[in-house]
């Protein structure tokens, strides 16, 4: 490979400058004879855009990567790729390049940190913290009954790794969990009983239209992990929260163009209990958006799952070492699939 220039293609932040460190190292201590150069709002000077063959993002500027459209890699930081994919400038490049390789971060430690916060999140409604943070505001003092957790049904939409640790998390943790998965599928989770035995907990997944129905029907609180693709943008709307049972709680930890943001405030209005946000459709969050201000909105900044400095560009490095070397690229990501 003749071309030695690798951009780093991000959004200007410190969390995505300390990647940019970490990747720019670690990619310089394999590579000496490239340039590894930060692109936010325009191409940095000392960078020829047409002899850039790879890009790595985290969370891309719009419209910047028709700049190079002689890419042949883009890797991603980030496990979702909605934002690349749905970025009209990325389109455009695949419509010229049908030889385009994208690649997303597959990180266990990742899993394991958006299960830790959706442990958390669950753990948090489940002893009614979020009321106990409400009567605070008014010098409330008063006691909610606990139930016992084989009483508090947690459903996951989007069963895959991600999900699958999540419920992991929480049956560990007492919880009794429903899935819903693309294909039906057996999900067997091993616990310790009470004598400390390992033994086997198969959990209820559902599929198709009719298996959303029956999950929301079951769900007292609904946490959402699907992957953003044409056939799920938008599907946590009207239709959807009319399924939930009253007093539901939902967690969208997926990402925010699954959400109809005014379908769930007026849900919210009637029959939803809660709503615990980390991902919307526009990040950051617009200051004049009513959903800071609503009672029983939690709003986290896209922190259910951040990359960790240390093992996402490890991770990335594999991927772009595999393109420089020509052989088989791991983490591709079906572009006609979105994931």
């Amino acid at each position: 490979m003749t071309m030695n220039q690798v951009v780093f293609l991000s959004i200007d932040y410190s969390h995505l400058r300390l990647l940019f460190k970490s990747f720019k190292e670690l990619f310089l201590s394999q590579y000496p004879s490239f340039t590894v150069h930060f692109h936010s709002d325009k191409v940095p000077p000392e960078v020829d855009p047409d002899t850039v063959e790879i890009v790595v993002t985290a969370t891309v500027p719009p419209n910047q990567l028709l700049h190079y459209k002689n890419v042949k890699l883009i890797a991603s930081l980030w496990a979702g790729v909605d934002g690349i994919l749905n970025d009209p400038s990325f389109k455009q490049l695949r419509t010229s390049n049908k030889q385009l390789i994208l690649t997303r971060l597959v990180d266990p430690d990742m899993k394991k940190s958006l299960a830790e916060s959706c442990l958390a999140r669950v753990l948090y409604i489940y002893r009614h913290f979020n009321k106990y943070q409400e009567q605070q505001q008014t010098s409330t003092w008063y006691q909610h009954i606990e139930f016992d957790k084989s009483d508090c049904k947690i459903g996951i939409l989007g069963m895959g790794e991600i999900g699958y640790e999540c419920a992991k998390y929480l049956v560990r943790n007492g919880f009794i969990v429903y899935g819903h998965t693309r294909s039906p599928k057996t999900v067997k989770i091993k616990i310790l009983d009470d004598d400390e035995n390992i033994k086997e907990i198969e959990i209820s997944t559902f599929t198709g239209e009719d298996g959303i129905k029956q999950l929301c029907s079951n769900s007292d609180i609904l946490v959402n992990l699907l992957p953003l693709t044409p056939a799920t943008e938008n599907i946590l709307n009207a239709s959807f929260f009319k399924m939930m049972k009253k007093g539901s709680k939902l967690i969208n930890f997926a990402r925010g163009g699954h959400l109809v943001e005014q379908d769930l405030l007026d849900a919210l209005d009637n029959h939803l209990d809660l709503a615990v946000l980390d991902v919307f459709r526009k990040e950051p969050l617009t200051k004049d958006s009513p959903l800071w201000t609503h009672p029983r909105v939690i709003i986290t900044p896209h922190v259910a799952a951040l990359t960790d400095p240390k093992t996402g560009p490890s991770i990335v490095m594999k991927s772009i070492s595999a393109f420089i070397g020509g052989t088989d690229i791991p983490n591709r990501v079906n572009l006609d699939l979105g994931y």
